[in-house]
């Protein structure tokens, strides 16, 4: 003979059930397992009010696996509606960078009369990109963005390598480094700065430091 549930056993099965119940309604595509460390949630406006977490997700996912789509909704209308604005999460950061570059003011979508707008939410700022960026001076001017680039990618990921170049397209002998965490860009301040040199040529060691900005 079964025992009768008690009030709070029935009570505690009704939470559970109506969390449930409005995690569905809140449409948010959720995962049981966890992104990344260095994931990146972005922000992205100018979508259609009519699309849901459905449609966002078939637009992003060919940059990699979601993880997670919230589209913002103004609560005061009954039922809520979208504020034309979504934050995605991607599995790794590799894809929220490429979906980045490849929408971020170059793709609009049907019914809209700008491109999309996508950067990292206000919350990734602690990761901003003048944490992250490093000037290199004394590079051989021999060099390009791909040997520069060797150079330091043992130190993390890197997001962008770049050669100050004069007006005649050649190289000023010095390079933009931005890595993806700060961390990677501390590691390789620690390693390479005033302690290596490229080439006989030159006689003096790099110069490797954190910019605000490129200074051109």
């Amino acid at each position: 003979m079964r025992c009768p549930k008690s009030a709070v056993t029935m009570r505690n099965e009704e939470l559970l059930l109506s969390n449930g119940t409005a995690n569905k309604m809140n449409g948010a595509l959720d995962h049981s397992d966890q992104p990344d460390p260095d994931a990146i949630k972005m922000f992205v406006g100018q979508i259609p009010r009519s699309w849901s977490e459905k449609e966002l997700k078939e637009l992003f996912e060919p940059y990699g696996a979601v993880y997670q789509i919230n589209v913002l909704r103004d609560r005061s209308q009954n039922p809520p509606q979208s504020k034309g604005c979504c934050f995605v999460t991607f599995y790794t950061r590799k894809a929220a960078l490429e979906a980045q570059n490849a929408l971020h003011n170059i793709k609009t979508l049907p019914g809209m009369h700008h491109p999309i707008q996508m950067k990292p939410a206000d919350s990734e700022k602690s990761n901003a990109v003048e944490d992250r960026k490093l000037f290199i001076g004394m590079v051989s001017k021999k060099c390009n963005e791909n040997d520069v680039r060797a150079m330091f990618s043992p130190f993390g990921q890197i997001e962008e390598c770049r050669i100050l170049r004069g007006p005649d397209g050649l190289s000023r002998g010095c390079a933009f480094v931005t890595f993806s965490t700060r961390a990677m860009a501390q590691n390789a301040i620690k390693a390479m700065h005033q302690s290596q040199t490229m080439e006989v040529l030159y006689h003096l060691p790099f110069l490797c430091f954190l910019c605000a900005n490129d200074g051109e």
